[in-house]
């Protein structure tokens, strides 16, 4: 049968059949509606929010084989570039513009320009056709590098504030991230097939994880976060901190010409770990940076949706 350039169907069918969405990606985005209704219950689980991060960052560190980082390993030259983007290069860029433009979320942007990669970005680079490999590297070192960089990053900007300690910060990240990891070694060593098969599952348990971390940290806070969607200054900083964080992704992939490598590099820059950055932000900031970082999720899980797009 013909069809018709005026068929209003046909140019929605053909329109739609380009959308590659992932419906299970949006399942964070569920702890807004759940922090309206039950807020009462996020706000117990919020003193919890290290212990979900914890268990997100363990479960990540399961499973990892060695011949399916062995090919990233080799060539060391590229994850030290992506980790040099992701820990010391994108704090440096924004800090100007944070200092000139949004003074008052100043700490919230530097903070989330200093986080490493999400631990789930080469969950979401497989789903895209990244490369796993080079993004699983990229992820581990970062958030292995990053218990030196944050910390000394705080060192240099507190002068910006009496409320920053960088020890105590080093601290909660050896907590978070240390631990986990060596737990994650030590599974893949002594129960590697159990390991293995909760792996297969690892993109799922950390989404609802994930879930119960955005659940725990929107509850208290909920309706700040409606009300802050009319402050300008907090638009402007998440505007601009994004679109120099998108900005940074593109210099870095343009070093690759392979487009699975572009993938991998992409989720590791614009997703970075935003769990931790909750973490840090309810225990050591401000109230304008734990709402900078919170809302900062909300478009962090959006973008995973929309990965497809900004490649």
């Amino acid at each position: 049968m013909k069809k018709f350039w005026f068929d209003p169907f046909y140019f929605f069918q053909k329109k739609t059949m380009k959308i590659h969405l992932h419906p299970t990606n949006f399942i964070p985005l569920l702890a807004i509606p759940a922090a309206l209704a039950f807020s009462g219950v996020g706000f117990q689980l919020s003193p919890y929010t290290s212990w979900i991060l914890a268990g997100m960052l363990f479960f990540s560190f399961l499973g990892l084989r060695a011949k399916d980082l062995l090919p990233a390993i080799q060539r060391p030259s590229k994850v030290l570039i992506a980790v040099t983007m992701i820990l010391i290069v994108s704090p440096i860029v924004v800090y100007p513009f944070a200092k000139l433009l949004f003074p008052d979320f100043f700490l919230g942007a530097m903070l989330f320009m200093m986080l490493p990669a999400a631990v789930s970005s080469p969950a979401v680079a497989a789903i895209y056709g990244g490369n796993v490999g080079l993004a699983t590297v990229d992820a581990v070192v970062s958030n292995l590098l990053s218990i030196i960089t944050i910390p000394l990053f705080f060192g240099w900007i507190a002068h910006e504030s009496v409320q920053m300690d960088s020890l105590p910060i080093l601290r909660q990240m050896l907590w978070v991230i240390l631990l986990p990891f060596a737990l994650g070694m030590l599974g893949n060593h002594w129960l590697p097939k159990a390991a293995k098969a909760i792996h297969r599952h690892n993109r799922m348990i950390n989404l609802f994880l994930l879930f119960f971390l955005f659940f725990a940290a929107f509850s208290p806070h909920i309706h700040n976060m409606i009300d802050s969607f009319r402050n300008f200054h907090l638009i402007l900083a998440l505007v601009v901190t994004h679109t120099l964080l998108h900005l940074l992704a593109k210099v870095d992939t343009w070093r690759s010409k392979n487009e699975a490598d572009k993938v991998g590099i992409l989720c590791n820059m614009v997703l970075p770990n935003v769990g931790l950055g909750v973490v840090l932000a309810q225990h050591y900031l401000d109230s304008p940076a734990l709402m900078f970082i919170l809302l900062s999720e909300v478009v962090w899980v959006v973008v995973v949706g929309f990965i497809h797009y900004l490649k």
